[in-house]
């Protein structure tokens, strides 16, 4: 969670130099990336269903080898995966609610509020933030890839009996 903090907090910093810098001349082109946002979300909802039943194929088959084996060992490889299913769930919780921030900023963002805090408009702290969300909606689908691409190899090296 604190990467993700870090994340959103070094992006929106960037991004609020630039949409200042530019004078909000900028926020058109960042508008366009919001709509990316079915796209990730489609992306993410594909990887999250497949990576939680490939979990449990995986712990499955763990739990197999443990029967056949009598492994004591093996118990602790399933309660990892377990808890990595557990992460899976918490990542999807979290992506929904970036997507609800997003559209309520986008319905603030209609509002059109002329309000400057320090020089800088409202609206440009909310694109700001919309940008950060969307980079941390990234991240988030970028990790439960590479979480998927882990369990497969930690499935492989299980399975095959190596160390």
């Amino acid at each position: 969670m604190q990467k993700l903090i870090i994340i959103f907090l070094i992006t929106f910093i960037i991004v609020l130099v630039l949409i200042t810098f530019t004078s909000g001349s900028i926020l058109p082109v960042f508008s366009r990336l919001f709509e990316g946002y079915f796209a990730i979300l489609t992306v993410f909802g594909a990887t999250s269903i497949a990576f939680s039943n490939y979990l449990d194929t995986v712990i499955r088959d763990i739990s197999e080898k443990k029967k056949l084996e009598g492994l004591e060992a093996y118990s602790n490889v399933v309660d990892s995966f377990i808890d990595l299913k557990n992460e899976l769930i918490s990542n999807v919780l979290l992506f929904v609610g970036l997507i609800i921030a997003n559209y309520i900023l986008l319905g603030v963002v209609d509002l059109n509020i002329n309000i400057c805090i320090l020089r800088i408009k409202v609206n440009w702290i909310i694109g700001s933030v919309q940008l950060s969300l969307f980079v941390v909606a990234t991240y988030i689908v970028y990790n439960q890839i590479s979480s998927f691409k882990t369990a497969n190899e930690f499935k492989r090296v299980i399975l095959k009996g190596e160390s």
